[in-house]
């Protein structure tokens, strides 16, 4: 008993004990306000550092420059605001000295507000004080600057003016040499009249340079009123010099082509007689009657392939009219020739020459795309949730060359986005894009989900009317093509059909004897021929997450496989967990 007294009174120490320190620890700061503390007294040090070292900076430059910044400095009162700052980030560390550490040392979980609101008040205070000087650095260096600035931009401009002087008069000098050396080019120079330009332009650089020479004194100036005026004029000056250059630089590229041309004057009759044999070579003419044959054969579209048969057909007699006009003024004296007419003309020919396969090959893969028809029809879709929610299209691209008996057919799965999936959602079973007989590639539209082949109805071309019923004729393939495209379930189209199909809105869906839609995803139709697509048999996916949720599920980072929740992306850090409780499947 005496044993189990004192065990008991050993656990009440215990106990107590440990109150003690509990109660002890309750009553401490936390050593989050501790850091605060800390943080703010070295923000305040490093402040205070800063803005001395801005006050030294602003009175060297002074003592530098003090003739130039020296009425800035005092209208703008940099001094005044830095001394001000300076005032209220000592008072802020003084504060934090003289209230906010005894507070610290004291440890008491008491003052903890009174911590806080004392630095919220000098953190403002700090932050007021080193904002009202933010500008100083850059404004001080900015002024500090400027006299070099303007130095240098006046003598940049000097610079130019005499390069451009030495320039022209070199060019001056180079087209009389030439004039010397080659006579007959004196009718070139009198109708461009570059002598002419090189002198105007040589007295427009004598104004601007006497203007720039007027500009001295000012330069020499240590203000920073004339130190703007200088930067300011010096660049008014600078376009005008710019302005003055511009002929004289046309001049000499002609003067550069001129030479060339000289030069090369005895190789390009040779040139043009071998670019102009070859492109003749080439076919082009056959290439044309074989595309005057086919507009013959499709009159419905003879329009647009006969203006594409002329675009084709002057590449070859443009270029030989241009070739036969350089070749007749090639035969003309020197000072008859206009030099960069006659080499564009070379230039056009040789390129026609240099692309001429090539555009051949072009046109002709357009002439033969003609006798190709295709129909693309939409035969499956799917909706895949997992890691993302993804989606499936299935089409049947059936197309048939004019002349090929039967036709062929493929079939492909494509990953779409969800605003093209949804675009051709209703149109299962239809055809989402075709090319007819007769027709460009180009010239197809994209098309809105329609019965195969309904497109080719009323058109001549590719059948005609028997007892109301559209009939497609056998020698157009469009029959092959429609046949394959339906199987065995063509329905045969009405004159009412055909009408209610160019009535229609952006879809047609056409009505079964019983009112209801007999094509698209819904269609009775489409329904029979497609019962065992992924589409039909999932019920058009209208219980997945995706649909459910209004088409706004994107899927989930987790997959489940059995009983077990498995990880296959994203992070583990933080908010993991609840991610786990919202994994897929459950």
């Amino acid at each position: 008993m005496n044993g189990t007294a004192k065990a008991i009174l050993g656990c009440l120490a215990t106990l107590l004990l440990l109150g003690g320190v509990v109660t002890y620890l309750e009553n401490r700061l936390p050593s989050e306000t501790r850091a605060i503390v800390e943080r703010d007294s070295d923000l305040a040090k490093k402040d205070l550092a800063s803005l001395k070292a801005l006050q030294n900076k602003i009175r060297s430059e002074l003592k530098k420059n003090g003739d130039l910044l020296g009425e800035t400095a005092k209208s703008e009162h940099w001094e005044d605001l830095v001394q001000l700052a300076l005032e209220d980030l000592v008072t802020v560390e003084k504060r934090i000295k003289d209230e906010v550490a005894p507070l610290v040392a004291k440890n008491s979980r008491d003052d903890e507000a009174r911590i806080h609101e004392i630095l919220d008040e000098l953190v403002k205070k700090r932050e007021e004080a080193t904002k009202s000087v933010s500008h100083l650095a850059a404004r001080v260096k900015e002024l500090a600057d400027i006299l070099p600035r303007a130095a240098k931009t006046y003598e940049e401009l000097g610079k130019r003016l005499g390069a451009d002087k030495a320039t022209n008069a070199r060019l001056s000098t180079a087209i009389s040499d030439l004039a010397k050396k080659t006579p007959e080019i004196e009718p070139i120079l009198a109708r461009e009249q570059w002598r002419e330009h090189l002198t105007k332009c040589g007295a427009a650089l004598a104004a601007v340079a006497a203007k720039h020479k007027d500009l001295g004194a000012k330069a020499r100036e240590k203000s920073l009123k004339a130190a703007k005026e200088v930067i300011k004029t010096s660049n008014l000056l600078g376009a005008e010099r710019s302005r003055a250059m511009a002929k004289s630089r046309q001049v000499g590229q002609q003067f550069e082509a001129l030479k060339t041309f000289i030069r090369k004057r005895s190789t390009y009759g040779p040139q043009v007689e071998r670019d102009l044999k070859a492109l003749k070579s080439f076919g082009f003419a056959a290439v044309a009657a074989s595309a005057e044959e086919s507009a013959t054969r499709y009159a419905f579209n003879a329009t647009e392939i006969k203006r594409r048969t002329v675009a084709f057909a002057q590449v070859e007699s443009g270029a030989q009219r241009a070739g036969e006009r350089a070749l007749l003024e090639l035969k003309n004296p020197l000072g008859e020739i206009d030099p960069a007419r006659v080499v564009r003309s070379v230039d056009l020919v040789h390129k026609r020459r240099a692309k001429g396969r090539s555009i051949i090959a072009a046109f002709k893969k357009q002439i033969t795309d003609l006798d190709r028809s295709y129909e693309k029809v939409l035969v499956d879709m799917e909706i895949k949730e997992g890691y993302e929610v993804s989606f499936h299209q299935e089409f049947l691209t059936v197309t048939a060359i004019r002349g090929q008996p039967g036709a062929k057919t493929k079939r492909t799965w494509t990953k779409v986005n969800a605003a093209e999936y949804k675009r051709l959602e209703k149109g299962l079973g239809t055809a989402v894009a075709q090319k007819p007989y007769g027709y460009f590639t180009d010239q197809t539209e994209r098309a809105h989900p329609a019965p195969a082949g309904m497109s080719y109805v009323g058109n001549t071309a590719y059948g005609s009317w028997e007892n109301d019923k559209w009939v497609f004729n056998d020698h157009s393939q469009t029959k092959v093509l429609v046949g394959t495209a339906w199987g065995t379930h063509y329905p045969g189209y009405s004159r009412s059909d055909y009408r209610s199909y160019h009535r229609r809105g952006p879809i047609w869906w056409g009505r079964d004897r019983w009112g209801h839609n007999r094509y698209g995803s819904g269609g009775s139709l489409t329904l029979l021929i497609y019962s065992r697509s992924r589409y039909v048999r999932h019920g058009g996916y209208v219980r997945t997450r995706y649909m459910t949720s209004g088409r706004r599920y994107r899927g989930t980072r987790y997959a489940r496989r059995g009983s077990t929740t498995v990880f296959v992306g994203g992070s583990r850090g933080r908010g993991s967990r609840g991610s786990r409780r919202s994994s897929y499947g459950k």
